[in-house]
């Protein structure tokens, strides 16, 4: 089943939600976004950047702690300047009171410099 970002999955996010991308800074970016605002303005940008991905082979593992779980996924698409994006992701997610608190994703920034050539994300 394939999923893209919507309305429903940041409906998901705390106010106070941290992005976190270990990998970002070899792209020039930041590689922690604090509160739901500046987290949106980053993945749009993404978005933008390589065009609406949509998830594939989306597996969801537990943990000890009801309130933590990781995930594994694919994307692959054609980007708005018609190169092809392939990445598999890893996150570990938090949860409080019902809605994400951390979500920390893993991915190999090589491929998004393959894609987009110039990544910025704006």
């Amino acid at each position: 089943m394939a999923t893209a970002l919507t309305d429903v999955w940041w409906d998901m996010l705390h106010q106070d939600v941290v992005f976190e991308f270990p990998y970002a800074p070899s792209l020039g970016t930041p590689d922690r976004f604090e509160g739901r605002e500046s987290a949106e303005a980053y993945l749009r940008a993404m978005v933008a950047q390589l065009g609406a991905l949509k998830f594939k082979n989306i597996v969801v593992m537990g943990t000890t702690d009801p309130a933590v779980f990781f995930n594994e996924y694919s994307a692959t698409l054609t980007t708005p300047r018609g190169t092809m994006y392939d990445q598999v992701y890893i996150n570990k997610i938090e949860v409080r009171d019902g809605k994400v608190v951390l979500f920390r994703e893993f991915w190999d920034p090589a491929r998004v410099m393959k894609a987009v050539n110039d990544f910025t994300a704006g």
